[in-house]
């Protein structure tokens, strides 16, 4: 994951923001209504203490469900729970994940959201535990995209302040819609978050079943 996922982060942001122009002038919005169940086949969390020191997960991965339905023509409900198992050379760390927001889709293929973000982390050792919790928002703008009958884009570039860290966040992905009702969908998630220690970077590649309605 190390190669390739750094690999991945540094061709994201081009990504996005030439699907943000592609999709915006060329596709259709795409319906804001969907439930997702997916397995996190590869997580990595990695530490970078100023340089001095930097720790990184060797293998993980987890589970996660998420959501979108609209309240009206415009605005849209959205959620998130996802739980990741990383293993360090001694210790194992677990992230759970919830968050909850709104959104407004516009009549082009872009969208906004806004929503509450709590991170709880768990790390089990040989001798002791501990466990933490922070909590902030996040906002986003992004993209949802039908590129053909069967193809739907999924981009997004944002924003974290969560707990004493802050920073950006990008997602890419699509999805493959097998009828009206059911298709599959995966993507890759990066969070890079700041704080006065150090920086810390979340890389999820997630993939799983989509039920739209």
């Amino acid at each position: 994951m190390t190669r390739v996922g750094r690999a991945i982060r540094g061709t994201v942001p081009a990504m996005l923001f030439g699907g943000l122009l592609a999709a915006s002038s060329a596709a259709t919005a795409a319906d804001m209504a969907y439930l997702d169940i997916y397995y996190i086949a590869d997580s990595t969390l990695e530490f970078d203490f100023d340089g001095a020191a930097a720790v990184e997960s060797d293998d993980g991965d987890g589970f996660g469900v998420k959501l979108a339905a609209m309240l009206g023509e415009s605005v849209f409900l959205s959620g998130e729970y996802q739980s990741t198992d990383n293993d360090f050379p001694t210790a194992t760390a677990t992230v759970e994940t919830t968050r909850i927001g709104l959104g407004y889709k516009t009549p082009w293929p872009l969208y906004g959201l806004v929503e509450y973000v709590r991170n709880d982390l768990e790390v089990a050792q040989t001798l002791f535990s501990g466990e933490g919790e922070e909590s902030g928002w996040g906002g986003h703008l992004g993209l949802k995209a039908d590129l053909a009958r069967f193809v739907t884009l999924d981009a997004r570039v944002g924003y974290l302040d969560v707990g004493d860290s802050d920073g950006l966040e990008y997602v890419v992905g699509l999805g493959f819609n097998l009828d009206r009702s059911f298709g599959l969908f995966a993507d890759y998630r990066v969070s890079q978050l700041e704080n006065d220690d150090g920086e810390a970077t979340v890389e999820d590649v997630r993939a799983g079943m989509r039920f739209r309605f």
